[in-house]
């Protein structure tokens, strides 16, 4: 099977990186298309200031009972500073790597992906719109209980893309 596009679902952990080369090394050889993508996590749009305990029933948002000592106003405000740092910081380090790729003569591009629900959902949704034929994921392991209440957003992309998936385990 040949592909032509290929999609490659990164993270920021030591398993993004062999995400990343597998993806590469597929592209390089096929000679196709890069895509590298990275959902920024639902923690880091928060604001990076420290919480306190609130008295309950203080506020219906539940920013507000996290971080009482501040207004509305300054909890979005530090909210949307969080998010414009974090998805910099995402931006700049997907660049590295499509620097990589394209030194190696590959076609790469990057998207970052704000994240407003599961990712495995953003990463099938994204294989598509983009016409994939190739997603390669990262797994970490997770079973039993672990994987039904935190989720596994490999399991959720090999039953939901709407291309080959290829998953990644990882060395650890």
């Amino acid at each position: 099977m040949s592909y032509h596009k290929v999609l490659a679902a990164l993270d920021r952990s030591s398993q993004g990186e062999d995400v990343f080369e597998e993806a590469l090394n597929i592209a390089h050889t096929q000679k196709a298309e890069l895509l590298l993508i990275f959902c920024t996590q639902r923690w880091t749009q928060m604001p990076a200031v420290p919480p306190v305990e609130a008295p309950t029933g203080t506020s219906l948002n539940p920013m507000m009972r996290m971080y009482p000592s501040m207004t509305e106003t300054e909890v979005l405000q530090a909210t949307e500073q969080e998010i414009k740092k974090s998805t910099a910081e995402a931006e700049s380090w997907l660049h590295n790597y499509q620097t990589v790729a394209e030194k190696q003569g590959v076609y790469a591009q990057y998207r970052c992906i704000p994240s407003r629900g599961n990712p495995g959902e953003l990463i099938c949704k994204t294989a598509q719109e983009w016409n994939a034929d190739l997603t390669v994921v990262g797994r970490t392991g997770r079973t039993g209980l672990e994987e039904a209440f935190l989720g596994s957003v490999s399991n959720h992309v090999v039953h939901h893309a709407p291309c080959s998936v290829l998953v990644v385990q990882d060395k650890n």
